[in-house]
């Protein structure tokens, strides 16, 4: 099985690289997602790993794209944090295998290995596992719903807070949602029906 990698930082890919050699070729690593379809128009892959969290173009829109255009890949997204109805989208974008980075490395190997082998998998550790689906705060539903009309300060204003503890809530709120830009909080807010549509 040939693996391209797609994760943002070069040394990640490069890790996860050694971490699954022997077991399988690495056929690339990129380090945008821009690259991947023209690289895609050269070589060849079996199976792709796809970082949500990308310069260019990002992951989940990379996985989308790439379950359209090429339906006989297999597509490992990885991501740095989870939260609740994430994989959920994930899988209704294309992806047969889900891992967290934080998983361990024989935890990432096992899901990895069963993505090549076209067996569904979700690496799931303990510190990912809830007891109880954790919802967001009222102040941090106030910040989602003025995020996607609003810049931080104004929201600060409209809420009485100051910028810094706006800022603190949206990075508690893209930690929750596992995404990486307001756009894609929004987005994702929606999605998991957060927000109305």
């Amino acid at each position: 099985m040939r693996l391209l990698i797609v994760d943002g930082q070069r040394l990640i890919g490069e890790a996860i690289a050694n971490a699954c050699a022997p077991r399988l070729e690495i056929a690339g690593i990129l380090t945008d997602g821009l690259q991947v379809f023209s690289w895609l128009d050269t070589h060849d892959a079996d199976v792709v790993l796809v970082d949500l969290c990308l310069p260019g173009k990002p992951g989940r829109q990379v996985i989308g794209e790439l379950r359209f255009l090429r339906p006989h890949l297999r597509i490992l997204a990885t991501f740095a944090h989870d939260g609740p109805g994430y994989r959920e989208s994930l899988r209704y974008l294309g992806a047969n295998g889900f891992a967290p980075k934080s998983v361990s490395l024989d935890q990432f190997r096992e899901v990895l290995e069963a993505t090549a082998a076209g067996v569904p998998w979700i690496a799931r550790p303990d510190v990912f596992i809830r007891s109880g689906k954790r919802t967001i705060s009222d102040i941090e539903h106030q910040v989602l719903e003025c995020v996607a009309d609003l810049p931080v300060k104004a929201i600060a204003r409209r809420l009485h807070q100051g910028p810094r503890t706006i800022e603190l809530h949206l990075n508690r709120l893209r930690r929750f949602f596992g995404v990486c830009t307001n756009a894609e909080l929004v987005k994702e807010a929606i999605w998991q029906g957060h927000l109305p549509v």
